[in-house]
């Protein structure tokens, strides 16, 4: 994202990239990319992939007075990895694992309460997890 400007009352605008805000869930974030990279050998695939999204500065809480600066999130990396196998007719058995590392969210000033002080827009809270998925075709 090169450009995302927001409105004030006074009806000025601000730089918006990178920047929590508390009337709007969510970042704009100036960098967000995911990566991946796939193997196969007969019928068996592996897939690696990894996610990254820059630093922001998070918002400030009701206690903190502004002549502190804004406290940035840290930048948050993933990577996930899955495999599969095709070699039983018109079936497909995948196993994954989703945040291979068990990388912790960053904390966010800006997320709600209920969550933990997490931004959902920006990490998922869940943590390592492992799925599997069969599919068979008709």
């Amino acid at each position: 994202m090169t450009k995302y400007d927001t409105q004030n009352l006074d009806g000025s605008y601000s730089n918006a990239i990178n920047v929590a805000s508390s009337s709007v869930p969510g970042v704009i974030l100036r960098w967000r990319e995911t990566a991946s990279m796939t193997y196969e050998r007969g019928p068996w695939s592996a897939t690696l992939s990894q996610t990254s999204q820059n630093s922001y500065n998070d918002t400030r809480t009701a206690l903190q007075p502004t002549s502190v600066p804004l406290r940035t999130v840290t930048a948050y990396e993933t990577y996930d990895l899955q495999g599969a196998y095709t070699g039983f007719k018109s079936l497909r058995i995948v196993v994954g694992v989703k945040n291979l590392l068990d990388r912790d969210p960053p904390y966010a000033n800006s997320g709600s309460g209920f969550i933990g002080s997490y931004d959902l827009s920006y990490a998922d809270v869940r943590g390592r997890f492992i799925y599997t998925t069969l599919a068979y075709k008709f």
